[in-house]
């Protein structure tokens, strides 16, 4: 099963003036950015302007390119989206110790290599 490319992403955000990290998250853009791209810090991520404290946040990354041409060589992605606070049953879960959504909601059926040919 892959990550469902439409929804938006979400990360389990803890942030202090001494540095951040995403404790959680699940979704297409962030998995690339942190599991392809590597980036982990709060401010590789787009992710510093998060409220001091455990937020939640819920977004897409967008490509920009940085090429004069039409080619997809050089570029770079903004994330895009808001911050909120955890309501009982994410506080709940995280306390716990695991993220607040279940990842599966995310997941898309592959698509049949049949159903491909069609």
């Amino acid at each position: 099963m892959g990550l469902d490319p439409i929804k938006p992403s979400r990360a389990v955000v803890a942030n202090s003036p001494q540095g951040g990290a995403v404790l959680w998250y699940v979704g297409a853009d962030i998995s690339f950015e942190i599991q392809e791209a590597g980036l982990t810090d709060l401010e590789d991520l787009g992710l510093d302007d998060a409220p001091e404290g455990i937020s939640i946040w819920a977004g897409k990354y967008l490509w920009f390119s940085d090429a004069t041409f039409e080619c997809d060589e050089g570029g770079h992605t903004e994330s895009r989206g808001s911050f909120r606070e955890l309501d009982r049953m994410e506080w709940a879960a995280v306390r716990a110790g695991h993220a607040p959504w279940n990842p599966a909601d995310w997941e898309v059926e592959p698509v049949p290599e049949k159903a491909k040919q069609d």
